[in-house]
């Protein structure tokens, strides 16, 4: 059993549409010295797993690509992992993932202290260092490079067919424009969105990564 601030972890539970990478972890929870709690599926809804794992487990590591095998999971992973770290329960989210999964992942990212890619997590050191990270934010110690900031968001290209849009941030110190879902904009502001349109969101400009970067509570 490992002690991390307020909470017992002894049983991790496994949520992967691969029972290759599932068994995977296994190993890694072993050499951890901890248990597994595999979920082979199918799973039920979001609602349903999120109010079961901590019945089951504490904590979960969880795929974002839960549909690939039929029968699995009818929901995402990060939608599952956003919705048990709101209940307050240690989730990680350890997943291989491309610029589209980014797009589905992007308005959850406050609601996921950590993402991983699996190479990034193989040995109880850094599984450790993950369940950590996971308990401090819940605890309310949000680090620099995830702490939302107001600031200017100014649309820089739309696309119609798909319903994305870019925007550039003029406070973030990285030059480049993110790509946002129509979807994840207020139902009020979706109107505005045209090229040069300019507002303001919550965004964690201290990161330097694109695919760490979430905008929220967007404003006029």
């Amino acid at each position: 059993m490992w002690q991390i601030g307020s909470h017992s972890i002894a049983t991790v539970a496994v949520v992967d549409d691969d029972a290759g990478s599932r068994e995977s972890l296994g190993w890694l929870l072993s050499d951890a010295g901890l248990e597994m709690h595999e979920l082979k599926g199918p799973l039920s809804t979001v609602n349903k797993e999120c109010a079961a794992l901590p019945k089951a487990a504490h904590a979960v590591i969880c795929d974002h690509n839960l549909s690939a095998r039929a029968n699995y999971a009818t929901f995402a992973g990060a939608e599952l992992v956003a919705s048990v770290t709101m209940h307050g329960f240690p989730a990680i989210l350890c997943t291989r993932y491309a610029a589209t999964d980014i797009l589905v992942i992007r308005p959850l990212l406050p609601y996921i202290p950590v993402l991983l890619p699996p190479n990034e997590l193989r040995e109880p050191e850094e599984l450790h260092d993950a369940l950590v990270e996971c308990v401090a934010e819940l605890a309310g110690n949000i680090p620099p490079e995830r702490k939302p900031w107001r600031t200017q968001v100014v649309v820089e290209q739309v696309d119609n067919t798909d319903r994305t849009f870019c925007v550039s941030l003029p406070a973030w110190e990285i030059d480049q424009v993110v790509r946002l879902r129509l979807e994840d904009v207020p139902e009020d502001l979706r109107d505005d969105i045209k090229i040069g349109y300019r507002s303001y969101a919550m965004a964690n400009i201290g990161t330097d990564r694109m695919d760490r970067l979430y905008i929220r509570e967007w404003t006029r």
